[in-house]
């Protein structure tokens, strides 16, 4: 279990860390500065501060993971199942949750 504090991006970091506990168990906080930055909801991923910048730089992972596939499957494979194989790819790993 884990919680989140959203902030605006210009605000400093806090001098006070609230600490969440429920039966004795402490809630891992996620943020900039800790283990954990963002969490994926819905299939996007958000930091504390709301920003775009997880989701970005992951869609650009996966859009350079395709990339590399097309590139050296682009003199064996027809047209048509280059187009399947990049729409699949970047659906599957814009989709999936493990990624953080």
């Amino acid at each position: 279990m884990k919680y989140i504090l959203f902030r605006p991006q210009i605000a400093q970091t806090m001098d006070y860390e609230p600490s969440l506990k429920i039966n004795e168990q402490i809630i891992e906080r996620i943020g900039n500065n800790l283990n954990s930055k963002s969490f994926k909801f819905i299939g996007i991923n958000i930091d504390e501060t709301t920003s775009w910048k997880c989701l970005i730089d992951h869609i650009c992972k996966t859009i350079s993971s395709v990339n590399y596939i097309v590139e050296k499957a682009k003199n064996v494979l027809p047209i048509s199942c280059l187009m399947t194989l990049c729409q699949s790819h970047i659906l599957y790993y814009t989709l999936s949750s493990d990624i953080l």
